[in-house]
């Protein structure tokens, strides 16, 4: 196990679909990353974003220069995705309910030094944060983990 991934994850395959994902974003959607230096490159750090469309999640798994791990909401945890997504390190979150245990297995990855990406409003929006939940806020006091604000860490450009 790696200690920057929850129990369960497969380094390899977490590093090859954030390979897959930058090989697909970044000649497609001719993808640019700015900012990405001042992500610290070891210790805690609490990615948190804002949510405003499908991609922005892949996107910033993709492009992250540490090792992502997400929370991400129960939902999508079906299929195979409900087979890929604990594999590649990511947890899942009910929504609109109490739900403390994936919120202790984000503190252990970023008291292992890990890095964890959470979209605060839980859902997407408009991109002004109307209704935040504390998680974001409980996971960095809790870990004591750096917080980097990523509002626009990619800027898509549509297809030509």
């Amino acid at each position: 196990m790696s200690t920057d991934l929850p129990d369960g994850s497969l380094p390899w395959l977490h590093e090859f679909a954030r390979w897959l994902g930058t090989f697909i974003f970044v000649p497609f959607y001719r993808l640019r990353a700015h900012g990405l230096e001042n992500v610290p490159r070891t210790g805690p750090v609490l990615m948190i974003a804002n949510h405003s469309t499908m991609v922005d999640g892949p996107v910033l798994f993709a492009v992250s220069p540490r090792r992502p791990v997400f929370l991400i909401k129960r939902e999508m945890f079906k299929g195979p995705l409900g087979f890929l997504l604990p594999r590649i390190g990511q947890i899942a979150i009910s929504r609109g309910e109490p739900d403390r245990a994936p919120l202790m297995t984000a503190v252990r990855v970023l008291k292992a030094g890990g890095m964890v990406g959470i979209f605060p409003e839980g859902t997407r929006g408009a991109g002004d944060v109307d209704a935040a939940h504390n998680g974001a806020a409980w996971l960095a006091r809790t870990s004591g983990a750096v917080c980097c604000r990523w509002p626009a860490a990619a800027r898509c450009a549509r297809p030509a």
